[in-house]
């Protein structure tokens, strides 16, 4: 996040928000418990997307359509991998058949 320049403007104007997304990050995954990394990650490295998405708003595409695809995409995936992705294929065979 400190090598794109958008970042570290962000961080000279909003120097807490820097600061809290830095320590936060770092505790999040220098964290040392395989359990929790493997279990519930997503959940404690949601407060920190907002800033990653700022470091890495130069490659997030701009097209609009795309934007609207990845939004329906996204969230079934995320589903699927809740569900677990062996269940939903398993699930969409026995549909087929």
């Amino acid at each position: 996040m400190g090598a794109t320049g958008s970042y570290r403007a962000y961080a000279r104007k909003f120097p807490v928000e820097a600061i809290f997304a830095s320590a936060y990050l770092f505790a999040v995954f220098c964290y040392n418990y395989p359990y929790w990394a493997r279990g519930t990650f997503p959940r404690f490295a949601i407060p920190a997307v907002p800033f990653v998405l700022l470091a890495l708003l130069r490659w997030i595409p701009k097209d609009r359509r795309l934007l609207w695809a990845m939004t329906v995409v996204m969230p079934v995936l995320a589903a699927a991998s809740a569900i677990g992705i062996q269940n939903v294929l398993a699930s969409l065979r026995s549909m087929v058949n």
